[in-house]
């Protein structure tokens, strides 16, 4: 069976790093090209989308051909089938960076492919001070994203039957290194880590209470 690869982190955890990383060393990974119903930017990154009409995007959805999908700031997000199906048509392996929410949407679906869905988390002082670094970060912008961080450690201990396994990111290159054995490992069969994954879990509860 064809799998995919998810990726799933808090914010400023570096997970799209991780993922930048991943493919860098493996071109065998390739980024699943997001759809979404708002305009261009025109920042050089336009390339990256699927871009849209609402009613396109709706339409996609009922007819099951958005894997998963989300609304934020007015605008549709998700992940078309049909590029999972090009990727993997290409001998290639789908990489996704997504939230809990498009997890847990993943886990519910019915696909004729495996997604082997990864956490990666650091402690929230690390983080923290990753988010301030950000260029145009704000301190009310850094509270903010820290705080849905804070919601998602205290969730752990009811979500983390949705992930494969859990990874620290201390560096990127170490991280990258582990997706890519956890990925295989898993793909070939590898049983499930739970009293790993239980402690992880219980760990970063008790560090966001």
């Amino acid at each position: 069976m064809n799998a995919i690869l998810v990726i799933v982190g808090p914010s400023g955890v570096g997970k799209t790093t991780v993922a930048n990383k991943v493919v860098e060393r493996d071109p065998s990974f390739e980024f699943v090209r997001s759809a979404t119903t708002r305009a261009p930017r025109g920042d050089g990154n336009d390339s990256e989308y699927l871009y849209l009409t609402r009613e396109e995007f709706l339409g996609r959805v009922d007819s099951g051909k958005m894997l998963e999908y989300m609304e934020y700031g007015g605008n549709l997000y998700g992940t078309p089938a049909s590029e999972v199906e090009r990727i993997h048509s290409e001998g290639k392996t789908p990489l996704l960076v997504l939230d809990i929410e498009g997890a847990k949407s993943l886990r519910r679906g019915n696909f004729d492919f495996r997604s082997v869905i990864l956490y990666v988390y650091e402690d929230l002082a690390t983080i923290n001070g990753r988010l301030s670094a950000r260029t145009g970060a704000t301190p009310e912008s850094v509270a903010r994203r820290l705080d849905l961080n804070k919601r998602d450690y205290l969730s752990m201990p009811e979500i983390s039957h949705l992930f494969d396994d859990f990874l620290r990111n201390e560096t990127v290159d170490a991280a990258a290194s582990e997706v890519m054995e956890i990925f295989t490992a898993v793909c070939n069969g590898a049983s499930r880590p739970d009293k790993k994954i239980s402690e992880i879990a219980d760990k970063l509860y008790n560090s966001a209470k």
